[in-house]
């Protein structure tokens, strides 16, 4: 986050310069599914790509932009909720027994199946499931919610004038337990991809916790700027574990 000063050697410069890059490989991988003629409808890009006969809104401008916003809205969250979950289980060692403990029951009742029923393992996740919304209320990586109020609002003495717009600070609002959890949002501008970071989170300890041990090295203090962030990184060795 930085002032928009578009002058050589500022923050924001390199990240327009950065913008461009990641724009213009985008762009090839784009050009290169057009051209490959091939229908394989893997991934979202190929289903975007299937879909442009008929949606007018999908140009390849558009879908260019879909996908780096995807991946800077994907990358920016998970990677920072990750390294805050690699700090708070360091610090309850409780805590990770008990999530260890859960997924290696869900191990051994796979034993003998053909195939893992994915849903249910997923459905019964339910001491993870109270990790990650605990991670996600002490340390929600958006700084807040911006939205525009459509009437005046009365609060605590104060008025809001219709069409301001406000802040409202989810971080300062879940250590209150008696409003709402809300760390993707509410109402129709409820993030989408909600249900995805939590089913991630889940696959990713599920394997964290079955197959690997970690060991801290140095864990720095969290800050915002207004982004989540970590002073020193978060650094840690894995290594495989054999039990």
């Amino acid at each position: 986050m930085a002032f928009p000063l578009n002058v050589p050697g500022t923050t924001y410069h390199r990240c327009l310069e950065e913008h461009k890059k990641l724009i213009d490989m985008l762009k090839g991988i784009l050009g290169g599914r057009l051209n490959s003629g091939k229908a394989s409808n893997v991934d979202f890009l190929d289903q975007a790509i299937d879909s442009m006969h008929d949606q007018e809104f999908l140009t390849e401008d558009f879908i260019v932009q879909m996908m780096f916003e995807g991946i800077f809205a994907s990358s920016e969250s998970i990677s920072s909720m990750l390294a805050m979950i690699f700090k708070l289980l360091s610090e309850t060692p409780t805590v990770l027994e008990e999530l260890r403990a859960e997924h290696k029951l869900i191990l051994e009742r796979r034993e003998g199946q053909s195939t893992a029923r994915c849903w249910d393992e997923y459905k019964s996740m339910t001491f993870t499931m109270q990790v990650i919304n605990e991670t996600l209320r002490l340390a929600n990586t958006a700084p807040g919610l911006l939205r525009r109020a459509v009437r005046d609002i009365p609060v605590n003495g104060f008025m809001i004038p219709k069409g301001w717009s406000m802040m409202v600070v989810t971080i300062a609002l879940h250590t209150n337990p008696n409003v709402a959890f809300m760390p993707f949002g509410g109402g129709m501008r409820q993030c989408v991809g909600a249900e995805y970071t939590r089913a991630f989170l889940c696959a990713f300890l599920h394997v964290l916790v079955t197959k690997f041990r970690w060991t801290e090295i140095k864990i720095g203090n969290v800050y915002r700027n207004p982004i989540l962030g970590f002073k020193d990184g978060v650094n840690v060795e894995l290594s495989e574990s054999w039990n």
